[in-house]
């Protein structure tokens, strides 16, 4: 059955031409973890676990449920879990994780870090780090299987059945050592080069910043660290889970949050479509080209309607003026069909565009605003945004998906057409 669009990762997210650069909470929450002591750790676990014991409402439930199931032995079986996740071996937990450290000049970092698992079986991770004369990064590496397979993931076009459009074939950055090659997927939006930072590389930028070279765009807490430890090893929960989590408890810097407001970053979901009909795949080219002639463009995917039952992820076109529209596509929704929602921020809304402002906010069921201008909070750009959800203009689709909109929707409001 078709199931929407599935989040590999969600983080903070620098995007250079085709390339972006994401930094997912999870993978620092990890490397925090390996910075511990094992008996700070230990000390610290037990007493989260105590105090979620006794409290009736536990900000931390997955510390809780541990607790309760395992009782005082609640830390040796974390042991032993990590050790059917690491071939054996405890290194996670031996504390610093870093082994070795050069630097080339011109901003290029060689990070020794050390493996998760059986160093007899594989030798410990190289990790290069390139960082401007600010301490931004320019690129990132590492030869993990992990890191790899995230890679493979998030360009998802060829799981697509993705195929060359037109472009100039310029080569992206040279220390992943992918091409652009101008490919698109089946619904004809470029795919990114997307370098996901790892583990090791997590552990690497966590290292540059304790010397004062990087400024990790996360603070996150012991408790919440751990809580994130036996929501992975406990609960096997899946990353874009543990970064969900991450971000709904506030994990994003004050530093970082302003740099998003700011149009320096944005916060991003990596994810892949393979799980989306060929039906719908068809209504979303078509909106794309329409919203093209207006002046949007791809920008990637986010997070919608997080901290309700409805959250999902939306493919985001942009405007260069701040507006954005959101493909949503999801049946949490009820509706099988891909809705539009489009985004104004209130500058542009009131200023630009002359409309009065908006008050009215979107509830917590997205879909009872449907039609009508409300106000929310946009997670991509960390901003609050005047927005309105429709369905696509009837001139774009064929009867049949007129008709299976009819059934599901009120025939009007479509898109409104707002000066460009």
């Amino acid at each position: 059955m078709d199931s929407g669009i599935n989040e590999l990762f969600e983080g903070v997210t620098t995007t250079r031409g085709d390339s972006k650069i994401v930094l997912p909470p999870s993978s620092f929450a990890e490397a925090q973890i390996a910075f511990m002591e094992s008996d700070r750790l230990r000390q610290d676990l037990e007493g989260l676990a105590s105090a979620s014991l006794s409290d009736k409402t536990p900000s931390f439930p997955a510390i809780r449920r541990a607790a309760e199931m395992h009782g005082k032995n609640l830390y040796k079986v974390l042991e032993e879990k990590i050790r059917r996740d690491h071939e054996g071996s405890l290194h996670l937990l031996e504390g610093d994780p870093v082994i070795s450290e050069g630097f080339s000049g011109g901003g290029i970092f060689y990070i020794g870090v050390k493996r998760r698992g059986d160093e007899r079986k594989e030798r410990h991770r190289q990790v290069t780090l390139m960082l401007d004369d600010v301490g931004n990064i320019v690129e990132f590496a590492c030869q993990c299987p992990t890191y790899l397979k995230n890679i493979a993931k998030s360009n998802y076009g060829k799981m697509l059945g993705a195929s060359p459009s037109a472009g100039d074939g310029t080569r992206g950055p040279q220390l992943r050592g992918r091409a652009s090659n101008g490919w698109s997927d089946l619904s004809g939006f470029p795919v990114f080069s997307v370098g996901v930072a790892c583990y090791h590389v997590a552990v690497a930028l966590t290292h540059t910043a304790k010397k004062g070279r990087f400024s990790v765009p996360f603070k996150i807490g012991t408790g919440e660290a751990i809580e994130t430890l036996l929501m992975d090893k406990l609960g096997k929960k899946k990353e874009a889970t543990i970064d969900d989590y991450l971000l709904t408890q506030g994990a994003i810097t004050e530093e970082t949050r302003q740099r998003i407001s700011d149009g320096e970053m944005t916060l991003e979901v990596i994810k892949h479509m393979k799980n989306i009909d060929g039906r719908v795949q068809e209504i979303i080219r078509r909106i794309r080209e329409r919203r093209q002639q207006d002046g949007y463009s791809f920008g990637g995917f986010a997070t919608d309607f997080r901290g309700t039952k409805y959250k999902t992820t939306a493919i985001v076109l942009t405007r260069p003026d701040g507006r954005s529209a959101h493909l949503v596509h999801d049946y949490k929704l009820g509706i099988g069909l891909p809705l539009v929602m489009l985004k104004v921020p209130p500058s542009v809304w009131v200023g630009n565009l002359g409309k009065e402002p908006v008050t009215i906010e979107m509830p917590e069921n997205p879909l009872q605003s449907f039609g009508r201008y409300v106000t929310c909070f946009d997670e991509r750009t960390q901003r609050e945004v005047v927005a309105i959800i429709t369905r696509p203009e009837r001139e774009i689709l064929k009867p049949a998906e007129i008709a299976a909109y009819d059934r599901l929707l009120p025939r009007q409001p479509t898109l409104p057409q707002l000066p460009r």
